[in-house]
């Protein structure tokens, strides 16, 4: 999506993203302070006129995650340069999780689709139909055991 159309939908994406409340992604941007500058909030064409067309492959990124969209502060960007460019988490609240002496901690999807030598998606297939078992986290992630992981290894590689 190249050319005025494609830097027109991103123009509105950001604009909805820091004014719209019911935005999906509000608390991200217009609910943490990120605001659109006043030119830009008022004409695609200085937004456009600043940022030109959007290369293939990339998106609108703020250089200053804290800061906001405006002259100085925004590139084209690449999915890597953008997940390079993220907040740092905010610490767990509340008590953590107690390990049990002697228990198999506990590894992230990505790590046993690693192991398993197959895609995070086959690893949730498997979850659902009861093939391995996950632990969710407060925020809904998916955490395996490492011994359970371990052993369908051995199953699969015995198959």
């Amino acid at each position: 999506m190249s050319g005025p159309c494609g830097a027109r939908s991103r123009w509105r994406s950001m604009k909805h993203r820091c004014l719209n409340p019911a935005n999906p992604n509000w608390k991200n941007y217009g609910g943490r302070g990120i605001r659109v500058c006043d030119e830009w909030l008022a004409s695609f064409d200085a937004f456009y006129a600043y940022v030109g067309d959007p290369p293939e492959g990339m998106s609108l990124d703020r250089i200053d995650n804290d800061g906001n969209y405006e002259p100085g502060n925004v590139r084209w960007a690449t999915m890597e340069q953008q997940l390079a460019n993220r907040r740092p988490r905010q610490p767990q609240t509340g008590p953590r999780p107690r390990r049990i002496p002697g228990e198999s901690p506990l590894i992230a999807i990505g790590a046993a689709a690693r192991l398993l030598a197959v895609s995070i998606g086959t690893v949730r297939n498997w979850d659902r139909r009861g093939k391995i078992t996950s632990i969710r986290t407060p925020s809904g992630q998916r955490r395996f055991y490492r011994t359970d992981v371990d052993a369908l290894m051995n199953r699969e590689s015995a198959a």
